[in-house]
């Protein structure tokens, strides 16, 4: 559908639809601008948060506070 036909339908519309047609091509215009930016964003790299944390060595151990569960 070209730019013609759109206009010629959109021109067909009392004013009030008009302004909800504007609305809505808005409303994609930002949902499609949106999606591109998600696309773009760059994925972590596997490994990229080597260092960040430390787990502790007695991690596997078990906790004083549940002796009295055990």
């Amino acid at each position: 559908m070209n730019s013609e036909v759109i206009l010629r339908k959109l021109n067909n519309l009392p004013q009030e639809k008009r302004r909800e047609a504007v609305d809505f091509i808005e409303f994609l215009s930002d949902k499609h601008k949106k999606s591109t930016q998600e696309q773009r964003r760059k994925r972590p790299v596997f490994g990229s948060g080597k260092g960040l944390f430390i787990i502790p060595d007695d991690f596997d151990e078990p906790l004083e506070d549940f002796k009295d569960y055990m």
